[in-house]
């Protein structure tokens, strides 16, 4: 989540079986990886927040006690997509900011500077409330976007 808009998140799925092992059950993939992403990439969403990367299908037998245990593991990799962060919440917020700079060179009059720079702060806070409900709270890290703008 440090990464945030521009991340990218591994999900690891592992199948196995506790109570049997290699000699009584077989526990195979039915499709390589190339198989596996080749259909990933047909059944995926194109047009959701997440772009589908990679599928890997690693197969292995765990030993235990003496005896082996057969696991596969899915490791799915996907990127976010970051357009919809960066149209509607990083170019509004430069946008305010260079407004706010701008405002403080120009040549007109102290008063009118005031209020617009108040019309500036409550922009920026109202911009800040949206950023705390679109920002992910799982995280012991902020993201870099949230520490910039807050």
């Amino acid at each position: 989540m440090h990464k945030f808009p521009f991340d990218s998140q591994m999900c690891n799925l592992s199948i196995f079986s506790a109570m049997y092992s290699v000699t009584d059950i077989i526990l195979l993939s039915n499709q390589t990886t190339e198989e596996a992403n080749k259909q990933s990439q047909l059944y995926h969403l194109t047009n959701g927040e997440w772009k589908f990367m990679n599928i890997n299908i690693i197969e292995y037998t765990d030993s235990v006690d003496e005896e082996e245990f057969a696991v596969i593991i899915y490791q799915i990799s996907m990127k976010r997509r970051p357009i919809l962060y960066v149209l509607n919440l990083i170019f509004p917020t430069c946008v305010l900011y260079l407004l706010d700079m701008a405002i403080l060179f120009s040549a007109s009059s102290y008063g009118d500077k005031i209020s617009f720079q108040l019309s500036l702060i409550i922009g920026e806070s109202v911009l800040a409330v949206i950023l705390k409900d679109i920002l992910p709270t799982s995280s012991d890290d902020p993201p870099i976007i949230g520490t910039c703008l807050y």
